[in-house]
């Protein structure tokens, strides 16, 4: 009593020390899967600000492009107008030259025309009649000097004109080559810029794949573990359980052998008709030594059919010796009945029968010597002696 009780306490504490692991190893899974939906959250946060970073950069090219594309269309603008204030100055220069031959050529002939009126002056002092022709000429040439001296005087204030205009120009070419150069330089700036922003997207997208590698990799290793713990967990509740059915056989070997057994000596059917050849727990021949918990019948030759002594389900069907089969049956409560030496088996593994139900066959000549058939009955796990069980008469 005292050693029932002490393992009793064994298997109740090893039952507790196996309860406790098997929560420590959930509560462990469960925080290395909160850890790891966490650094899942996290890596999903750092995606999404990643995304939102390469959209903003996205945005910042697309805006400098824009801004490239502008510049660029300004200084197609400026350098058409450089264009056209460079054809204004080789006009103006072209007009300067032909105002400059005509005020030279109109010098040179305001000179002869001088000399002309000259020339006729000292001649009409030198004669006493008045010289009709000289006034003729001469105020021909008053016209004509007249005229030279107009047409000189529009030339000398269109020159002046031109060379206002030519400033002008040259002024606002100026003004135009430095915006164009400035234009310029701000373009170059902005490309650098812009070349900058795509080597920093280049790098951080480079970086992102890393990062997301990284991450993959990890999140792997972590189901890794989980799955680890998990088949722990599962091999720690698959022993449990072998445990817990070890107890409750253990329970019901032990309830059984306090229940008060319903079965009544004398009362069983016989499996088979026959002869008794060897007794329970007698010494049995050499080939027979197997044998010795059960019983020997020596079946008549007009019996055959082994049947069951009480409703049961079959547990087992074994090979005997030489090509022979065993049957073991439970019957519940710590009740077993084996039958063995049997030639042909009719009946199927966790097959529920009823009493008296065929289990199989014995034939003539098997393998043992004659028509052999073995029964073993065991009451409480225990075999006991199947003659003081089965009904009055029983074997001959």
């Amino acid at each position: 009593m005292i050693m029932r009780n002490f393992f009793s306490l064994v298997r109740l504490g090893y039952l507790i020390f196996a309860i406790l692991s098997v929560m420590g190893l959930r509560q462990n899974v469960d925080a290395s899967t909160v850890d790891h939906h966490q650094q899942k959250a996290k890596i999903l946060t750092s995606i999404r600000q990643s995304q939102s970073r390469i959209i903003n950069m996205q945005s910042s090219l697309k805006y400098l492009n824009n801004n490239i594309t502008t510049l660029e269309q300004r200084i197609f603008s400026l350098e058409k107008q450089i264009s056209f204030l460079e054809n204004d100055l080789i006009e103006l220069r072209g007009r300067q030259v032909i105002i400059t031959k005509s005020l030279k050529d109109n010098r040179i002939k305001l000179k002869k025309e001088l000399k002309l009126l000259i020339t006729y002056h000292k001649s009409s002092q030198q004669s006493i009649y008045p010289d009709f022709d000289f006034f003729r000429k001469f105020f021909r040439n008053n016209k004509i000097l007249k005229q030279i001296t107009r047409q000189t005087k529009n030339d000398i204030n269109n020159f002046e004109k031109l060379k206002i205009d030519l400033a002008d120009s040259e002024v606002k070419l100026a003004y135009a080559h430095q915006a164009l150069d400035g234009k310029i330089t701000e373009t170059n700036l902005v490309r650098d810029e812009m070349y900058v922003e795509q080597e920093q997207k280049l790098i951080f997208l480079t970086l992102l794949e890393e990062e997301k590698q990284e991450s993959i990799t990890s999140a792997k290793i972590i189901d890794a573990q989980i799955k680890n713990a998990l088949a722990v967990i599962n091999a720690k509740k698959a022993k449990q359980q072998d445990i817990d059915k070890t107890n409750d056989k253990a329970n019901k070997v032990a309830s059984n052998k306090k229940k008060p057994n319903k079965i009544r000596k004398k009362s069983l059917p016989l499996p088979i008709k026959g002869l008794l050849l060897q007794n329970f727990g007698a010494n049995a021949p050499d080939d027979l030594k197997s044998y010795q918990r059960g019983v020997l019948i020596s079946v008549d030759s007009a019996q055959e059919v082994v049947t069951s002594i009480l409703d049961g389900i079959v547990i087992a069907i074994k090979p005997a010796k030489d090509s022979l089969y065993t049957v073991v049956v439970d019957h519940d409560l710590g009740v077993y009945s084996v039958y063995s030496l049997l030639s042909e088996v009719k009946v199927k593994v966790d097959q529920k029968i009823k009493q008296s139900a065929e289990l199989g066959v014995i034939s003539s000549g098997n393998a043992v010597g004659g028509r052999i058939f073995y029964f073993e009955l065991q009451i409480g796990y225990q075999a006991v002696n199947p003659s003081l069980w089965l009904i009055k008469g029983g074997w001959r």
